[in-house]
């Protein structure tokens, strides 16, 4: 009887310990910009078959756009709608230098499901599916 009694506190005081891990693991804003840039290239590389260059060129773009956008959301208010737009511009127009049309248009394509999606309780409105 001690022993089973004995065993359940261990069992207790370990989960309790893995619980406490995982919380102080939880991040708070988003992944570093570095992890974003990744991930975009990973997706953008399953679609597009992409020259090193292109890559690079993409790589640098996304870094930039990241690193404005980071900026701006540091203060307090969200910026507006059309300024976020007008640095996806920028950086969409670097991307369109150095692909060609056919895999500009699928880049576009691709765009709205690089966008990072609304949280499932948040009512917002998803990007309209470009076919």
């Amino acid at each position: 009887m001690k022993t089973t009694i004995k065993i359940l506190v261990v069992c207790a005081i370990v989960t309790g310990i893995n619980f406490n891990s995982l919380a102080q693991q939880e991040r708070k804003g988003p992944p570093p910009i570095e992890e974003r840039v990744n991930h975009v290239i990973i997706k953008i590389s399953k679609k597009i078959e992409l020259t090193d260059i292109q890559k690079e060129t993409v790589k640098l773009s996304y870094t930039a756009f990241f690193e404005t956008i980071d900026e701006l959301m540091k203060s307090d208010e969200r910026p507006e709608k059309s300024v976020i737009e007008e640095h996806e511009k920028v950086r969409d127009n670097k991307i369109k230098a150095v692909l060609s049309e056919e895999k500009y248009e699928d880049y576009l394509r691709m765009t709205c499901y690089l966008r990072p999606h609304p949280h499932p309780n948040h009512r917002g409105e998803r990007p309209p599916s470009q076919n």
